[in-house]
């Protein structure tokens, strides 16, 4: 309901605003509007969480993440998030520069699960045939596969259970390795990448 505001005239006492019995009516209806607000208050720590909202600090508990305790956050903050936790099902994702020749190692925020690769020449565009999605296994058993349920993506992929050197996979392809309980990418597609994994 929107909150009416009493007429009080152009200038005092010139006779243009509200009679006094109709400023007080409009004064009773806001307050009568406002009246469930008061029956109900926000407790101290539902007050300090709108405080906080894009001034300042939103803490852990308030955000629900792990990783650093605080982050100050604005309307055009970019917060990072190393590991997000749904229910003890932690996800996550890093993307780090991979040169030509060399391998990068992310560690998985658990044993087993969905990694999606996608590796990245500009800011813009992805490698569609060095992408992927793969299911892998860190744990005492390792194991990779590779999806092949998006035609036209991942034909530069290969997948492997060995340790990488930056060589030793098939020149003009990514090698997606599971590893020493992490999870390792070779990149010899012949120029610098940004490779961004996702785990799920």
């Amino acid at each position: 309901m929107a909150l009416s505001l009493v007429d009080v005239g152009t200038t005092a006492n010139d006779g243009t605003g509200d009679p006094l019995r109709t400023a007080f009516q409009t004064v009773n209806t806001a307050l009568t509007a406002l009246d469930p607000f008061g029956s109900n208050p926000l407790t101290a720590a539902e007050l300090g969480q709108l405080q906080n909202i894009g001034t300042s600090t939103i803490s852990a508990t308030q955000w629900g993440y792990l990783g650093a305790l605080d982050q100050g956050l604005t309307t055009t903050s970019s917060p990072t998030f190393t590991k997000i936790s749904f229910t003890g099902n932690p996800i996550g994702g890093e993307a780090k520069v991979v040169a030509d020749d060399a391998v990068g190692s992310w560690t998985p925020p658990r044993a087993g699960g969905f990694a999606m690769i996608t590796p990245f020449s500009s800011a813009t565009y992805p490698n569609q045939a060095g992408a992927a999605i793969v299911y892998f296994d860190s744990g005492t058993s390792l194991a990779i596969a590779l999806s092949s349920a998006l035609a036209g993506v991942s034909t530069s992929v290969d997948v492997v259970t060995t340790d990488l050197t930056g060589t030793s996979g098939t020149d003009g392809k990514l090698t997606i390795s599971v590893f020493g309980s992490v999870l390792k990418i070779e990149n010899r597609l012949g120029a610098s990448y940004t490779v961004h994994v996702t785990f799920l």
